[in-house]
């Protein structure tokens, strides 16, 4: 059967363990009715679509913080198993990483970007906007597809620790506690600014909020 319909790829990054962890899930889901009647009408296996056995190839992309370069993992995929995968990192090195991979089963879930089993050394995460972009390709009834999808997420560790410390750290007898006051409340709504702008794709404010959270909240009085 030809294509005539497209799934809706999509997928999500959720940052983990103190910012340390990227974590990729392959969120198109199947098409399967539910006791209900309803269905993920544009997953895998629609009429006139792709199925997920259909898939050899996928590119995910992931971007850090301020970064142009993405590192790359690339997978070679039969039947809903991964047979081959790399990563390649922002120097053009390809590191062969199958054999580090928690689980070999396609689409990918829980899918960690940051293992130290795969041997490369990644950047500490900063916070800013993680941007990626995954592609999947493959052969349907001998009709040739490819589909990319693209977000981001926001890393905010460092500013939400800060603030959260500066809370616990206030001391009621200081002298300067009426600034240090107003200067964690300036971060918190920073902060929250950066976290509304990302949500609606305004990135140059998003930058913009989160590098002066993290600026205010180091700055903060330190007199006692």
């Amino acid at each position: 059967m030809a294509l005539t319909a497209r799934v809706d790829l999509s997928g999500s990054i959720c940052i983990e363990d103190g910012c340390k962890k990227i974590v990729f899930n392959d969120t198109t889901g199947n098409l399967v009715s539910v006791c209900n009647d309803e269905q993920n009408d544009l997953g895998y296996g629609l009429v006139g679509g792709i199925a997920s056995a259909s898939i050899t190839k996928a590119i995910l992309n992931v971007y850090y913080p301020s970064m142009t370069t993405p590192y790359i993992f690339t997978f070679t995929v039969a039947n809903k198993v991964i047979t081959a995968a790399t990563l390649t990192d922002l120097n053009s090195v390809v590191t062969n990483i199958l054999t580090k991979l928690v689980s070999t089963v396609f689409p990918l879930v829980d899918f960690d970007t940051t293992l130290a089993a795969y041997g490369v050394t990644l950047p500490a995460l900063t916070d800013g906007r993680i941007e990626w972009d995954y592609t999947i390709s493959g052969v349907h009834s001998s009709e040739n597809f490819s589909y990319t999808t693209s977000d981001g997420q926001l890393a905010d560790c460092i500013a939400d620790c800060c603030i959260e410390k500066k809370y616990v750290d206030l001391d009621p007898t200081c002298g300067c506690i009426d600034d240090k006051i107003k200067s964690i409340i300036m971060s918190e709504i920073l902060l929250w600014g950066a976290r509304y702008s990302m949500n609606v794709g305004q990135d140059d404010k998003t930058d913009s909020f989160i590098e002066k959270a993290n600026e205010i909240c180091d700055s903060n009085c330190e007199d006692c």
